[in-house]
């Protein structure tokens, strides 16, 4: 499910909000010595909480050719700097197979006709 970039980033700050109560309650409650050298820890939880959420629901994504511009994610070829992100998402799934690769039926000449 993706949802537009600014409900993403809604639903990401709600999510980092729920994961800096969690965290903060379980470091309150730990029993450690706490100090300023620990408490940074469920802050950046959190949000790190928030950035996966939002990176995850939103319909947009950075473009892999470079320039870092925030495209959407069904896009031919990014528009800023012109790169074929077709290739990259081919790239990705991995090597495919030539077509006398791929497995197909033996057949006897007597099957064949």
């Amino acid at each position: 499910m993706k949802l537009s970039d600014g409900s993403a980033r809604g639903v990401g700050a709600l999510v980092g909000v729920v994961a800096f109560i969690v965290t903060m309650n379980v470091y309150i409650l730990s029993p450690i010595q706490h100090s300023f050298r620990t408490a940074w820890v469920p802050c950046v939880l959190a949000w790190v909480a928030y950035r996966v959420a939002w990176a995850r629901l939103s319909v947009l994504k950075r473009c892999l050719g470079g320039c870092g511009a925030r495209i959407y994610y069904r896009l031919e070829s990014c528009p800023h700097c012109l790169t074929s992100l077709s290739s990259w998402n081919e790239a990705v799934q991995g090597p495919k197979a030539f077509h006398d690769e791929l497995r197909a039926a033996k057949l006897t000449r007597k099957d064949r006709g």
